[in-house]
């Protein structure tokens, strides 16, 4: 079965995984996590907690339309436009 990911989980399980690998088993892993994808940026908040649980924002993950693709595609066009256009 294929599950289409909201924004929210797609951040959170990015997160996870950073944790996940970071090569303490999350145990020290604080701070933002910034996933890039083609067209979107996700960012969420990553926690330690005891027990080596890893816990990410409640709020679930920001998500900006500016994956690497997504930006690609924004500097061709402008690039179009003249130099002015990519500033």
């Amino acid at each position: 079965m294929i599950r289409v990911l909201s924004k929210q989980e797609e951040g959170r399980l990015g997160a996870l995984g950073v944790a996940s690998n970071s090569g303490s088993g999350g145990r020290t892993v604080k701070g933002l996590v910034m996933e890039l994808g083609g067209g979107s940026v996700q960012l969420m908040w990553v926690v330690p907690r005891a027990g080596g649980v890893v816990s990410t924002c409640s709020q679930g993950a920001l998500s900006f339309p500016y994956g690497a693709a997504a930006l690609k595609s924004r500097l061709e066009r402008g690039g179009k436009k003249g130099k002015q256009a990519e500033r």
